[in-house]
């Protein structure tokens, strides 16, 4: 204990080699604060960067998605009046005789759109 009590009282006094340990030891922490502190701005604006440009990117890709959308939607509309005609057309070669295996082979249709548009045909000529 008395070796303790030597120690502590010692600690109120510095010799000037302990205080310039002590400086240098506190610049080079200050140093190495510096550049994590640094490092931490860096690192902040990299996120930044990465969150502001990845909404940016997601609401052009919306954006993109809503004017397809509509592209689409006035292609359907606008291909409506056609695909009513290619329908009755292939209903014609179904009234005219023809096969469905015929009519797919010569229309490269798949078997189950011509038996939806022949039967959908009947029911109109029926109803």
């Amino acid at each position: 204990m008395a070796v303790f009590l030597a120690n502590f009282r010692g600690m109120g006094r510095m010799n000037s080699a302990r205080a310039a340990a002590v400086r240098r030891a506190q610049e080079a922490k200050q140093e190495r604060d510096a550049r994590r502190l640094a490092r931490e701005r860096e690192v902040e604006l990299a996120l930044a960067d990465f969150f502001e440009q990845s909404t940016r990117a997601a609401q052009q890709r919306a954006q993109a998605m809503e004017r397809a959308a509509r592209l689409i939607a006035d292609a359907d509309a606008a291909a409506a009046e056609p695909d009513g005609l290619a329908a009755a057309a292939v209903a014609r070669l179904d009234a005219l005789g023809e096969t469905r295996a015929m009519i797919a082979e010569l229309t490269g249709l798949n078997p189950a759109v011509i038996r939806d548009v022949v039967t959908a045909a009947r029911r109109e000529r029926s109803g």
